[in-house]
């Protein structure tokens, strides 16, 4: 665990980890914004101490993200590119590859009856852990922040109607999914599953497996209201985004080995900044 809970206090450990998240809805983000304070301190004791982080969990990261940057490099990809990190500021960039990675867990949060409701790739309704910055947490108002019995206990936070992607679920108490980032539907539609169109109610929908529902087997979609044209232009930008990685993984040191190496590279990329400006979920 990256965030550790002090003196058994795992609302220290969550309140720690939504400080470092930033107001980005972002379990993940919030890993990386602490790693990136870690790995620039001269105190790193110090700043483990400060934001609640394990120290020996940071060392783990730093040697793993060593090892894969070899491997990069081995593969012929340069990490060090000024043209890899060209826009290294913008995490909708990295929402979509947590959506590419970790598809299809993907959950759709909305409200149904005057109640929040989330409800897996499967269609079954979960929660999302309350360690996680997208759970809603306790607030103490009115009385002793530290807990006393004069404070009157309300919520704040929760998540926001749309899409997460989870990394993981558990079963206890109930269905919790951990480590979740909102995410923006464009991202969905581009990473996600098979996507259908279907003209007569106006929608385009992604494939997710297959539905709890009614004893299972049927097939699970989530459905998104849009043209049909919104349905084929992305079904054309997966096949041109498909096809400039492609040529990238083939010869990553060569000319197309970025977005950047062709006029065809670079219309995808100019298509996909429109897309995802790095403004976080907020342009749906």
């Amino acid at each position: 665990m990256v965030f550790t809970a002090r003196a058994g206090d795992r609302a220290d450990a969550a309140a720690a980890k939504r400080r470092a998240s930033r107001g980005s809805r972002s379990d993940h983000l919030a890993c990386v914004n602490a790693f990136d304070e870690w790995i620039g301190s001269t105190n790193r004791r110090r700043t483990c101490a400060d934001l609640n982080l394990s120290h020996a969990a940071m060392q783990d990261v730093a040697r793993t993200r060593t090892q894969l940057r070899k491997r990069l490099e081995e593969a012929g990809f340069s990490p060090g590119a000024p043209a890899a990190n060209a826009r290294e500021n913008n995490d909708d960039f990295v929402r979509c590859v947590l959506v590419a990675g970790l598809f299809p867990n993907v959950a759709r949060v909305g409200v149904a009856s005057g109640r929040t409701r989330v409800l897996n790739n499967r269609g079954v309704e979960v929660a999302v852990h309350p360690s996680g910055v997208n759970a809603a947490f306790r607030d103490d108002v009115d009385g002793d922040p530290r807990g006393s019995t004069t404070a009157r206990r309300t919520f704040s936070g929760g998540p926001e109607t749309g899409l997460l992607v989870y990394q993981e679920e558990v079963t206890t108490s109930k269905t919790f999914i951990r480590d979740t980032t909102a995410v923006p539907d464009a991202s969905v539609l581009l990473f996600g599953g098979e996507l259908g169109v279907d003209h007569a109610s106006a929608s385009v929908s992604v494939a997710t497996g297959r539905s709890s529902a009614g004893g299972g087997g049927t097939a699970s979609r989530f459905t998104f209201r849009g043209s049909p044209e919104t349905g084929v232009l992305f079904k054309l930008l997966r096949k041109e985004l498909e096809t400039v990685l492609a040529s990238a993984a083939e010869d990553p040191s060569g000319d197309h080995g970025t977005l950047e190496g062709s006029s065809r590279g670079r219309r995808v990329r100019e298509v996909l900044e429109t897309l995802f400006p790095g403004s976080g979920v907020s342009a749906r």
